[in-house]
């Protein structure tokens, strides 16, 4: 299965800006649009222009939001921004071997869990959330499987699928705001976990 092209986040400055919710939650604004603004993102996110400004500089100064125009919408010009992916992915760097990338991806992903949760909370509504049945679009859950090598491989392309399908720009049609978060990790069984084969 191809996956959709991508910009890889690997500097750790890069890495280290955005173990900050507020700048994941740009970022994605400004994926999801295609280009915004800083008042197009305040809009989207519901928070103020002037609270964002700090945040978006940052994230220009390690390059994850370029500057590609200007609006002239208002009566004054205000710069519009894209990331480095354009209409591709942003996607992070994993290094296992590296100390310094693995803390920085650590605290990127400790803040993409972090917005999840609020995320998760500001849908449980019920003028939002549909929890049941073959509309649902609220759900979490965790779970833990001994998966083969070849179990894995077709997790990961169900989970290339749904990227792809939420990287899709806005269309006719799309008519609610969804978010997706996920993990997949490998772990270290307890000593006293018996081994699945044995019998």
């Amino acid at each position: 299965m191809d996956e959709s092209p991508s910009y890889i986040i690997r500097r750790p400055e890069q890495i280290r800006a955005i173990a900050s919710p507020v700048r994941q939650e740009i970022l994605d604004t400004v994926q999801a649009l295609g280009s915004a603004t800083i008042a197009d993102m305040a809009r989207e996110l519901g928070r103020p222009a002037d609270a964002l400004y700090y945040h978006v500089r940052v994230l220009e100064n390690v390059e994850l939001l370029i500057p590609h125009d200007e609006s002239t919408a208002s009566r004054r010009s205000a710069v519009v921004y894209r990331t480095p992916a354009g209409d591709g992915l942003l996607r992070l760097h994993y290094d296992a071997d590296d100390p310094e990338n693995r803390d920085a991806v650590t605290g990127a992903i400790s803040a993409l869990l972090r917005i999840s949760e609020r995320d998760f909370r500001n849908g449980f509504r019920s003028d939002l959330a549909t929890c049941e049945g073959p509309d649902r679009n609220l759900w979490a859950g965790r779970t833990k499987a001994w998966l083969s090598d070849e179990d894995v491989q077709a997790a990961r392309e169900l989970i290339v699928s749904l990227v792809e399908i939420f990287s899709r720009p806005k269309r006719p049609g799309s008519n609610r705001l969804h978010v997706m978060s996920f993990t997949l990790a490998p772990v270290e069984p307890s000593p006293r976990a018996a081994d699945p084969t044995e019998d």
